[in-house]
Parts: structure tokens; sequence; C-alpha cells
């Protein structure tokens, strides 16, 4: 075996070095491994080894005698260091140790100069700022003095002007007073122009005196008042109305000759608001009253509830302003007159195509919201398109076609297009009624002319109108009726009253029996009366009024009728749940009525408000119940023990049901027949108060049902729960029945 050459690997060619395997020369610079006991070199692909092996401190070939030497030299320990060769060692570590304190206390002093450098320059800042804010609050005290100055200056210019005012004022009293007493003292000695009439001489004479003494002691009294003020350095208000004022004016004086002092009545409605307040600041403005007056005024004008308002500041003088700011807030506040003018359109009565005479009041209440809409400045809602629909929905259809046509022709739509457009159909209606009006008119003059009227101490004798002649009406002469027999107004008949049409229909009866008044106009008079309403409850056409009217006719839903509990119902106790109230009903469910109803005082129980729709219920043999008070709602029902909620919807109320009353023991009915036994029937006994129909369907839909034997009741389960309904006796009655 030939000996290599003894190189390192950066000194060895490997394209002139023969494997020692294969003793070939690498000719593409192959990779070789050296053997570290033979010293040869080896292909690395003729040795099966890989860079991990070249990474390795030693390789040996597979050569007997290199494997010997690897053997031996895994025996071999490495010399120990020496003694010098430790302490070069310790000496370099020191060094190492004392260079790296050395830069960290450098670090440390580079550090603590920035950081003085950043408090130095902190404090020059906070140094600066000190110096501005001082700067600031001089200048803003330099403002703050100069205003204050100017203040003065001003205030003692105006204070000198108005004392130079008040002298001239307390002159021209003084002239007065002179010209007064002249007056009167050459009334009294007789020496005017004209004679006057002894028998009115005392009396205008009184007149002048009371009138002259209370003028001039409230002239003295202002006069003197406003010295004090000035004394005390107060202002002296001369509009009128403040806590310290000046006498009127002389043209003041002479308008309260011409304009009355009374303020018209106001009990609170915030639509008799704007008259009221523009006729208390139109005669301020024009006759200069004072608080004092104006005191007494109020007094004489407000009616509850208005007057309890401000009761407490009717006492002094001083607080006539806040009376006035009080009534404001609470019955002069724009939205809150708004909304009053809105209810009212809402609520009226929509215009007939064949009476054209009822356009007139429709109109009317539209242009009253257009023009207190542009009075209060609320231009916005002039043109909210919702607010124009709704009114226009009220009208017929051939009025509808109109406003399409003449809507048209401008550009942009509000509340004043439609108020012209109702304006113009109103000026028809009042033009074709002129002739209707003038017979009226007529007839009521001639009936005057007749002689004396006819009076009695009983009774009265009626007209039997439905308007009661309201135009003729006068705010000093008002039409007052005799006491109502229920409530004691005088501002209603009985007819009319709130109270005796809440009454169920035999205490109506008992009401009219005892009083012994007329079944048809409810008052109490002699002879044959001359009131032409028919009923019209149903196809009732009787003569007698519609609150008259047997209820044994209407009542009842699908034509119930009360029998001897021969059968039962398909009834259920359910839980109403709106809110967080919740109240439990007894449910008639009714797959033979097309909605659901549910009675009044439980929706009012659960504070369900709703929304107010006429309501006409039809039953077999044409036999009809309106509901003019009915409401529309939704709510949530859910089994007695609770469970999930069903929604219930378009849910409509009526003042009574008057559904059959009904009882169910289930725990007997159970003994009783097979079918019904370990079935979760909860009982009840009571008369419903509620009535599910085909529209909420979904709540009574049969889930599962139990059918006995024939002439026996049937058990069905619905998402409500368990229902018993069916024959209850075996030989039921024949002759009456539910439809």
């Amino acid at each position: 075996m030939s000996e290599t050459p003894q190189t390192t690997d950066n000194e060895l060619d490997l394209t002139t070095t023969p494997c020692g395997s294969c003793n070939q020369v690498s000719v593409e610079n192959e990779k070789m491994i050296g053997c570290d006991g033979c010293r040869r070199w080896f292909h690395y692909r003729c040795v099966g080894v890989t860079d991990a092996a070249k990474k390795t401190k030693n390789w040996y070939c597979v050569d007997e005698a290199c494997q010997k030497a690897k053997k031996s030299r895994k025996k071999e320990k490495p010399d120990p260091l020496t003694l010098e060769q430790k302490r070069k060692a310790q000496e370099e570590e020191q060094k190492r140790q004392e260079q790296a304190l050395e830069e960290e206390m450098m670090l440390l002093e580079e550090r603590r100069l920035f950081q003085k450098a950043l408090a130095e320059k902190r404090s020059l800042l906070e140094e600066k700022l000190r110096e501005k804010e001082e700067e600031d609050r001089k200048a803003r005290q330099a403002e703050a003095l100069k205003r204050k100055k100017d203040f003065v200056q001003r205030f003692k210019s105006e204070q000198s002007s108005f004392e130079k005012e008040m002298t001239e004022l307390e002159k021209e009293l003084e002239d007065l007073k002179a010209a007064d007493a002249t007056i009167i003292k050459k009334d009294k000695s007789g020496t005017t122009g004209k004679p006057s009439n002894p028998e009115k001489e005392p009396e205008s004479g009184a007149e002048a005196d009371s009138e002259l003494s209370s003028d001039e002691i409230l002239k003295d009294a202002n006069a003197e008042s406003t010295r004090r003020d000035l004394k005390h350095g107060k202002k002296v208000s001369r509009l009128g109305q403040g806590s310290i004022q000046i006498g009127p004016t002389k043209a003041q004086l002479a308008a309260r000759n011409g304009i009355s002092k009374k303020l018209p009545d106001f009990a609170g409605n915030p639509e008799e608001w704007p008259l009221f307040y523009g006729a208390y600041c139109a005669s301020n403005e024009a006759c200069g009253y004072t608080d004092v007056e104006n005191l007494v005024r109020l007094q004489d004008s407000l009616r509850a509830p208005a007057l309890d308002w401000v009761r407490g500041k009717l006492i002094l003088p001083q607080s006539v302003p806040l009376a006035i700011a009080k009534l404001q807030q609470m019955c002069g506040r724009p939205e809150q007159l708004l909304q009053s003018y809105l209810d009212k359109v809402r609520k009226l009565e929509p215009p007939k195509a064949d009476k054209l005479a009822s356009f007139i009041p429709f109109g009317n209440a539209v242009e009253q919201l257009c023009e207190h809409l542009e009075a209060v400045k609320l231009k916005q809602h002039l043109a909210n398109p919702l607010l124009i629909q709704d009114l226009v929905d009220k009208l017929p259809d051939g009025e509808k076609r109109q406003w399409i046509r003449f809507k048209r022709h401008t550009k942009e739509v509000t509340l004043r297009t439609f108020t012209d457009f109702l304006s113009e159909i109103v000026a028809d209606a009042c033009e074709a009624n002129v002739s209707m009006d003038s017979k009226h008119t007529n007839k009521a003059s001639s009936s005057g002319q007749g002689g004396k009227q006819f009076h009695r101490e009983k009774g009265a004798m009626y007209h039997h109108s439905e308007e009661e002649n309201a135009s003729t009406k006068t705010n000093d002469d008002r039409r007052k009726f005799k006491p109502c027999k229920i409530c004691h107004g005088t501002d209603h008949r009985l007819r009319n009253c709130s109270e005796f049409k809440k009454l169920q229909y035999a205490d109506r009866v008992k009401v009219v029996n005892h009083w012994k008044l007329c079944s048809v106009c409810l008052n109490d008079h002699d002879g044959e009366c001359t009131f032409r309403t028919r009923c019209n409850v149903g196809l009732c056409k009787e003569r007698h009024n519609p609150l008259m009217h047997p209820i044994d006719r209407v009542e009842g839903l699908s034509a119930h009728i009360r029998t001897k509990a021969a059968m039962m119902f398909r009834m259920l106790p359910v839980q109403l749940h709106y809110g967080g109230r919740a109240t439990t009903v007894l449910a008639f469910l009714d797959e033979g009525s097309s909605i659901t109803l549910v009675e009044r005082q439980l929706a009012d129980n659960l504070g369900i408000v709703g929304v107010e729709e006429k309501l006409t219920i039809n039953w077999t043999a044409s036999i009809r119940r309106e509901e003019k008070n009915s409401r529309r709602m939704n709510l949530w029902a859910s089994a007695s023990d609770g469970g999930n909620k069903l929604l219930l919807q378009t849910v409509r109320t009526v003042e009574k049901l008057m559904l059959p009353y009904q009882k169910l023991d289930f725990k007997t009915l159970s003994k009783k027949y097979q079918h019904m036994k370990g079935l979760e029937v909860a009982s009840y006994d009571g008369q419903p108060g509620l009535l599910i129909g085909l529209n909420n369907v979904h709540a009574f839909a049969p889930i599962e049902a139990k059918v006995g034997a024939m002439n026996e009741p049937i058990a069905v389960r619905g998402r409500l729960g368990w229902t018993v309904y069916g024959p209850r006796q075996l030989n039921a009655p024949s002759n009456e029945g539910f439809l």
C-alpha cells in the first residue's frame, strides 16, 4: 500500500490525489475524506460516508491497523493543563471581566448624562409654560377690568338718562294731577259749558272721583316705588309686566276705554292657549296693565285645572310672570299644541260624498292645524308625507282623484297645498248650504216672534236635534241642560253621558224606569216624543234609543245560547302575557269564529293600549253587533302552568263576551271514562274572558286526540294543553243548543 503525502485539507488538491480504495483520481472535484490513521484519502461513495462523518474530529478507514489505532486513541487521556496554562487562562478571564465592567460603567455614565440633559430641558419647558400662563392670566384680568369699566360707564350713562326721563314723567304726572283737579273742581262748582242732568250728576261725579282716586293711588304708588328703587340702584321695567313698573302712558289709558279688561276663560285646554295668551299679551301691550291688574284678571279668567296649577302664584302681583310661564309650560309648548291638533284632526269623521256639509268641519280642522304649524314655525311638519296621506285617506274616492290632479300643478306638496285644495271644497259646500241655513234661521226667528217662551220647572221643551243647536250658543249665554241623572253634569244629555253608556243593559233599563224617562230620547217630557232617531243595532229599526236595545238580541258570539250544560265546549285556562305582566284567564277555542276577542277589562289589567278601531261582529240570521271603542293588539299566551309562549295576532277587545259559564272537574271525569285516564288536563270553573278564533288557529290545532265511545267527550291536546269537550250527558236535550 503506497503512502500518501501528509497534507492538510486546505493544501490537498483532490484532483490529483488517488482514492485509497479505488486508486482513482477524482476528475469532478468529488468529495473525499482522509483517514486519521493511515493518512490516505477515500471517496465518499467508496467508503459509504456522508457529510455528517466529515464533521467528526477523527475518522478511520476499515484497515485493521487503522482500527487498532482508533481503539488505542480512545484509551488515551488528554494531558492535564500545566500550572502556567491555568494561570494564563485565569489572567485572560480576569481581563475579559474587567473589560466588560468598564464597558458597563461607561454605559451607566452615558445614561446619567442623558437623564440630566433631559431633566434640564423639561425644567426649561415648564418654566416657559408657567410664564405663558401668567401672561394669559394677566391678559384676561386686563380684559375683565376693561369690560367692568365699560359696564360701569354704560350703567352710569343709562342711569343718568333714566333719571332724566323719570324727572320728565314726574313733571307730566304733576301736570295731569293739576289738570284733573281743575276739571273736578269745575264739575263740582257747575262751571262746565253744558248743564248736566241732575239725576245723573251725583252718579257721574262719584264715578269720576272713584276713577281719579284709583288712578292717582296707582300712579303715586308707582312713582314712589320707582324713586325708592332708583335710590337703591335697581332697574325699573317699562314693559308693564315686571315686578317694578311705572304707570301706563296716555295712549294706554285711552285704549282702556275701548278694550275689554276681561280675559277669555281658560281651563288648561292646549287648543285654547293661543287665544288666551294672545289676548293677554295684546291687552297688556295696548293698555299697559300692571301686575296688580293682571293678577285680578287672571284670578277672574282661570278655571280648574289651570287655576290649580298656578294657585300659589296668584297671591302676590310679583308672581304674575311666573304664573304665565307655568301655564305656558303646562299647555303652551308647541309640540303639545301640535299633538292636540293632530289628535283632533285624526278623530274627525271622514267627510261623505253624499253629504257636502260634512266637508266643512273637516276642512276647518285641517286649516286650523296648518295655521298652527305655520304660527309656531314647525315647518318641517308641513311637509310630513305620512300626515298628508292620513288626511287624504279620509276623503271619498272622487275627492281623492281631484286631489291627485290638484297636486300635479305644484312643485312641492305640503299641508298648505292640501289646505288650499280643501278650501275650495269648503267654499262650495258653504255656498250650497246657504238655502238650508236661511230656512233654519227663518224658522228660529219666527218661533221667537210667537210670544213669550215656555218654561217648566220639571222639564223643558226639547227639539231633539243631534247637534243641540251648538251654532247659536255664545260665550255669555250658553245653553245649559238639566243635571244628568248619572253624573249630574249640565253640559250634556243622558244619551250622551259616557258613564251611562258604560252601564250594563239591565242597569240602563233601571235608570230609565226609575226616572220615568222616554225610551227614545231618554229625556223626561210629557206627550209624544218628536225624536226621529230609530234603533240602528243590527237590522233593528224599532222606535227606541240604540242604548235601550235589548241585550239578548245581540249579546254572545257565534249566536251562543245558554244551555243546561249538556255539552262541554272546548275551553282551557291559559296565561296571557304583555310586557312584564301576566294573568290567568279561561279561553274559549272557537273554530266558528274568524277573529280572536278579549274582554276590555283584561286588556286594561295587562296595560295594553292597542290601536282603536271600530269593530262590527256578524252572526247568523243577520244579527250584528258594533264595538265602537274596540282596540286592536297583539299579545302572548301560554299554558296555565307555564311553558312556551305563543303569539296571538290581531286580537280585538270587546266590552263583554257573554260566553257560557262552564265547570270541569277532570278528576271525577277521568274516573268515569277510561280513555281519559292518565291525561294532564287542568280543571276550571268560570266564564271565558278570551275567545281564540281561526286567525290564531295555530294556538289550538290538534296534536294528539283521545276518543272514546259514541256520546262520550273527547280529549284533544294542542300547543296550549289538553282540552275536553263534547257530550256531557247521554241524553242531551235537543230543543236548545249553541250555533
